[in-house]
């Protein structure tokens, strides 16, 4: 019986075992092809545990959401200042991003004077509100952005941030807020200064408040400005610049450096953030191509540090994955209609055969940085 193994690399290394079944000699074997595509391949259509599918930008949405239209506020109203995106590294060490940030956007064709407004901001185990006041020169150009650069990243016990987790670095702001915004519960508004918000209060109702953002874990996501699965890795982003638009996550652990780009957060003069690393490192297969006669264990590591997960059903092992612990022990599939014959007469409309022909195992890899 021989084998002929496949590997296919694709972000932080992607292994794939093809195996095939010859329909008549009844012999196994293993279909083995080498490839090193970019780092953006596979970057859409997988699946994230606990968080609905993920799409382009490493985006996770639940059921997807429709809500109302809603009237453009009037071109002088401080209404039109929203919340762009959001993110908060809570006290860790180890985030994607070096510091919280608060990206603003003005969706009106006018400047908005920022002066007589304040952000105020509170967390789950707050007795009140944290206020910023913005400058009374400060501007939001029409159709631009405004960004706040919170506290940098910093553990319970004053640790420093670990820069080998670095994928954004925020260099370019409007305005500094040396406060430590949460990675899951946020509850954000921009309201006048004289604005006397209680912990209490609904913002989402209170006079005083313009805009509001709110992320809280197994949030209702009936209003279209709260949003849940916030995380260490994950930023909330307006998925469209217009006052009727809901948010979705962005993961900047695994997003592609192409994808990075499109969403790191801005200032007021145009440039966005600079782009440090990816989080993913290569993984290492104890065999490479070729044909083999035995089955075998595959060995999987990667660099100190790095915690390696796979998968055997073919999805994302970014999104899906297990954790590697032991070898795999690669052998002769034993289905005998497998993985890709299935997938093929799904995606062709061709009938499934009724021979035994391809079957198989897929395993795919990648390694991350700590958890």
């Amino acid at each position: 019986m021989k084998k002929i193994i496949t590997f296919l690399l694709s972000f932080s290394i992607l292994l794939s075992f093809v195996s095939c079944t010859d329909p008549d000699s009844g012999e196994s074997s293993f279909d083995v092809n080498v490839t090193q595509p970019n780092e953006d391949t596979n970057n859409t259509d997988s699946t994230d545990t606990n968080e609905g599918t993920q799409t382009a930008y490493g985006e996770e949405t639940e059921d997807e959401i429709t809500y109302s239209p809603l009237e453009d506020p009037e071109e002088d109203s401080f209404s039109n200042v929203v919340f762009k995106q959001v993110y908060g590294t809570g006290y860790n060490i180890d985030t994607p991003i070096c510091c919280s940030f608060i990206e603003l956007y003005n969706i009106s064709t006018k400047d908005i004077n920022l002066g007589p407004l304040s952000l105020y901001y509170m967390t789950d185990g707050d007795t009140a509100y944290k206020k910023y006041d913005f400058e009374s020169d400060a501007v939001i150009m029409a159709g631009g952005r405004y960004l706040i650069k919170c506290a940098d990243a910093i553990g319970e016990n004053k640790e420093k941030y670990d820069t080998s987790y670095e994928v954004i670095r925020i260099e370019y702001y409007d305005a500094v807020w040396d406060t430590v915004i949460d990675n899951k519960s946020v509850k954000l508004a921009i309201a006048d200064k004289s604005a006397a918000l209680s912990p209490s209060d609904d913002i989402s109702k209170n006079s005083s408040v313009y805009s509001y953002f709110i992320a809280k874990e197994g949030a209702d996501r009936s209003d279209r400005n709260v949003i849940d699965g916030l995380s260490k890795q994950k930023a909330a982003y307006r998925k469209e610049n217009t006052i009727s638009s809901g948010f979705k996550t962005v993961n900047y652990s695994t997003m592609s450096s192409a994808d990075i780009a499109d969403v790191r957060p801005q200032y007021s003069g145009g440039d966005r953030n600079t782009y440090i690393s990816s989080l993913g490192a290569g993984v290492d297969f104890s065999h490479v191509s070729g044909f083999y006669d035995k089955d075998f264990e595959l060995t999987l590591t990667a660099p100190s540090g790095y915690k390696i997960y796979y998968t055997t059903d073919g999805s994302d092992p970014r999104i899906s994955g297990k954790e590697y612990t032991a070898p795999l022990k690669i052998s002769s599939p034993s289905s005998s209609i497998g993985y890709l014959t299935n997938k093929n007469s799904v995606l062709f409309n061709i009938s499934k055969p009724i021979k035994n022909t391809v079957g198989g195992n897929v395993i795919k890899a990648c390694a991350k940085k700590g958890s």
